[in-house]
């Protein structure tokens, strides 16, 4: 018996709605089953058919573009798939952004007298807390993020408050004083809440903040007092730590930089549609802690019981991850996580508007009797004398879904000269701050760099930075740099410069007048702040400058002078050299590493008039 093979029928898939494809199915109807319906009408049986039939091919043709556009992040339109492609580039999600400033905290206390000088009272100085409140005139919270002791001192032993006489006696002698500090606040309330954990192993446990918007995580602390740091992703087994120095240097550096270990550790992530905040800590058991953080593969080796040989069997990865590899998951006991929750514009409040006390977190010395307690805390005054600004609504789908971009080619590692300067002028502030740097490739070693950096004292010139921040930059430089790379820390070179100059002046102009606003442009133009390490003096920016100014004619001399040394007023660097020797194709080229500055620009700037 012979099989007749079905003749091949030609398809046509290009039908993308419900028009499309109800059109092709009537044609293809009537060119293949002209005898079984011939009536396609709206009120038909077979119009009901291809009806129901065009109407799946549409929803089908509908939801297969829709999925197909929501794995480019730039035409996604659901928020589970937006939060994916977020957390997939790395872009943090997070709440309303709280605004920050300084306030000034006064309080009144009792006089003491310390070999015949009158002094406050030690016993009577507090120590104001973190998660003390003050309100503005709009109603807006703001919290202290920080403890702050009115009996700390410098390293003189002189307090660091402000010290002024409150109140004398009728005999003319100090009765009271009245010291005053600033302390930091931010936009929002502080918020503790507790988590009751099951003595139960659960890898990677996650616990949910009620609170929305919440700005940042303060502490995450359980019973035994671990306390549990805030990492970018688990597998990052270190974390930066301030320690405070008590006294600031001049590089304005008041914590030192640690690198500590973190095996409790948790990941932040905030919801885009609920705006709930998850904290996903590690998948080790907090019960069975390892001596070692990383497990030793060799562990996994399967003895042999009675037999020398083996089958095929199975494994399971998940044995990798009951490791602390990825740091630890809290069982049997009570985590506490302090948060600062709230923020946005209003938060922005100007001079002078937060005044008013909420709730006083307090610490006095024991010697302190309750009612001496009670009138310093009656005596309080806080007012701040900048404006609290940096708040701001969180930021939109369209915003977030703008940094994917540039989060794609981001990197948490030092491989550019951009890098490196990213990093460098990114470091915390309490660690120290560096004005200026420059990166040269180290003349003893390719692989090397010479990083030169340069800070400011507080008269604002320039000045060598000190040997705490360097401590701290290469603490911090060394997590993200690559393992072949070396980085020299080296202090910039300072070469203190001025200019001499003569003008002609046209005629019935004022001399005087011309040449004081000929020296003004050169400061603005010769100011520290215009000037990089290895950038080089440009000749023809001073020429312009004192050309373009009005009535003046013609610049007959123009020359660099190399200030070194002291004089009975003023200090200079001791470099030496000689900038009209190297002045070259109208540029004057420091050596590597080395700086320009005008330091005292109201005499180093020498002009004549003809």
């Amino acid at each position: 018996m012979v099989k007749k093979i079905k003749n091949v029928r030609q398809r046509n898939y290009l039908a993308r709605d419900f028009d499309g494809f109800r059109s092709q199915l009537i044609e293809y109807a009537n060119i293949f089953f002209p005898d079984k319906i011939k009536d396609f009408s709206e009120a038909s049986l077979g119009g009901m058919l291809v009806d129901m039939a065009a109407f799946v091919g549409d929803s089908m043709s509908f939801y297969m573009d829709h999925q197909f556009n929501e794995l480019d992040y730039t035409r996604a339109v659901e928020l589970t798939n937006i939060e994916t492609h977020l957390k997939n580039a790395g872009v943090k999600i997070r709440g309303k952004a709280p605004s920050s400033t300084t306030v000034n905290v006064s309080l009144v206390v009792d006089v003491a007298l310390d070999e015949g000088q009158s002094i406050p009272e030690p016993n009577q100085l507090p120590k104001i807390l973190t998660g003390t409140t003050f309100r503005a005139k709009n109603g807006t919270t703001f919290t202290t993020i920080e403890d702050v002791d009115y009996a700390a001192t410098d390293f003189l032993g002189e307090l660091i408050a402000d010290v002024v006489i409150n109140s004398t006696n009728i005999d003319g002698t100090i009765s009271t004083f009245k010291i005053t500090r600033e302390i930091q606040v931010v936009g929002g309330k502080l918020i503790a809440q507790s988590f009751s954990i099951p003595d139960s192993h659960t890898p990677f446990r996650t616990i949910v903040l009620t609170s929305t918007d919440v700005s940042s995580i303060l502490s995450v602390v359980d019973l035994n007092n671990n306390t549990y740091y805030e990492v970018a992703d688990l597998s990052q087994d270190n974390v930066f730590k301030a320690v405070s120095l008590g006294v600031n240097d001049r590089s304005n550096a008041s914590s030192n930089l640690e690198v500590i270990p973190a095996p409790y550790r948790f990941v932040q992530s905030t919801s885009l549609t609920t705006r709930l905040t998850t904290l996903r800590f590690g998948s080790g058991d907090a019960k069975s802690i390892q001596d070692d953080i990383i497990s030793d593969p060799s562990e996994l080796a399967l003895p042999l019981v009675g037999t020398t040989t083996f089958s095929k069997f199975s494994i399971d990865p998940n044995s990798l991850l009951n490791s602390n590899s990825l740091g630890v998951s809290p069982r049997g006991t009570t985590v506490t996580v302090n948060y600062l929750a709230g923020g946005g514009l209003n938060t922005n409040v100007g001079a002078g508007a937060i005044n008013q006390l909420i709730a006083l977190s307090v610490i006095f010395p024991s010697s302190a009797t309750s009612a001496q307690k009670t009138l310093i805390k009656a005596s309080l005054i806080v007012t701040n004398t900048n404006p609290a600004t940096g708040g701001d609504n969180a930021l939109s789908i369209a915003d977030l879904k703008n940094k994917i971009s540039s989060a794609n080619n981001s990197q948490n590692r030092i491989v550019t000269r951009e890098d490196l300067l990213a990093r460098v002028y990114t470091i915390p502030s309490q660690f120290g701050r560096v004005y200026r740097a420059g990166v040269s490739p180290s003349p003893d070693n390719n692989l090397s760099s010479d990083l030169h950096i340069i800070s400011r004292n507080s008269s604002g010139n320039l000045a060598p930075a000190s040997d705490t921040l360097k401590l701290n930059l290469r603490k911090y430089l060394n997590e993200f740099r690559l393992i072949s790379e070396t980085i020299h820390i080296k202090d910039a070179k300072i070469i203190n410069f001025g200019i001499e100059f003569t003008i002609r002046i046209a005629p019935n102009i004022n001399k005087i007048a011309t040449l004081r606003t000929v020296l003004i442009n050169l400061r603005t133009l010769l100011d520290v702040s215009t000037f990089q390490i290895d950038e080089p003096i440009i000749e023809s920016d001073i020429i312009y400058s004192i050309l373009n100014t009005p009535g003046v004619q013609s610049l007959p001399s123009l020359k660099f002078i190399n200030y070194i040394g002291e004089d009975e007023k003023h200090s200079y660097s001791s470099e030496l050299f000689d900038l009209n020797a190297s002045l070259t194709n109208g540029l004057i080229v420091p050596p590597i590493g080395t700086i320009f500055e005008l330091k005292y620009p109201n005499t180093n700037i020498i002009g004549n008039v003809l």
